[in-house]
């Protein structure tokens, strides 16, 4: 469980770092532009193609630098398989997160809860699988996760692809850079108030006391569910 919550938080980190918080210009221009779903078409198609581009290249670094970059976060946790699942749950999760955002930003509220039912139904179940019957353990978890990223990514590329215009419209790009850039410190202090503590705790003592510490972090996490919902319910506006 240890393992579990140190690698969760590095994947909260490098989330951040693989989606640029471009998801939120393509919400807020998805408002400005309204009146030409043309234009969204091309918004949406220039994120998506840029995060594909972006997340691929900061996977395939971490890949070949892991000693030095994701190893120094994560000490005492083996490379493989755990921190190489982290890598490929990150990659996949940034690409679905802009098809959820699309959802969210077209007010598609119904479409988003059911997505995320499912993902949730589809992570639990093959975690229950994968510790209970076959006891994996923590490499149990991380795959179940990735198994759901997969489903979900092919998912993404069937029901999104279709509705965007895939490329990089360097306009709109240099514009929804504009807007996003600054909201990764705002990003990266909410990881930081969340998740650098599991991060210490593994680093200064073990991996076990991230572990158990994790456990009464979660409920009072629980309390964060109420905030997260009202704040998705008034994003699209």
């Amino acid at each position: 469980y240890g393992i579990i919550s140190v690698v969760s938080s590095l994947i909260s980190f490098f989330s951040i770092f693989f989606l640029l918080a471009l998801h939120g210009a393509g919400t807020r221009y998805t408002y400005k532009y309204i009146q030409h779903p043309e234009k969204i078409e091309r918004l949406w198609g220039t994120i998506f193609t840029f995060v594909l581009v972006n997340s691929t290249f900061l996977a395939l670094l971490l890949l070949v630098f892991h000693q030095y970059t994701i190893e120094f976060f994560a000490q005492g946790i083996p490379f493989f398989p755990f921190l190489l699942l982290a890598i490929l749950n990150v990659t996949l999760n940034s690409w679905y997160l802009l098809f959820q955002a699309y959802l969210q930003s077209h007010q598609v509220g119904k479409q988003v809860g059911i997505n995320n039912f499912l993902h949730f139904a589809q992570t639990l179940s093959l975690t229950l699988f994968f510790v209970v019957v076959f006891r994996l353990q923590a490499f149990g978890v991380l795959l179940a996760q990735l198994i759901t990223n997969i489903t979900f990514v092919v998912y993404t590329f069937i029901r999104f692809v279709p509705r965007i215009k895939l490329g990089i419209d360097r306009k709109i790009l240099k514009e929804a850079i504009r807007y996003s850039f600054p909201l990764i410190p705002h990003n990266l202090s909410g990881w930081g108030m969340a998740m650098t503590d599991k991060i210490l705790l593994n680093n200064l003592l073990s991996t076990s006391v991230a572990g158990i510490y994790n456990i009464g972090f979660q409920m009072g996490n629980l309390l964060n569910v109420i905030s997260t919902g009202v704040n998705k319910a008034f994003v699209p506006w």
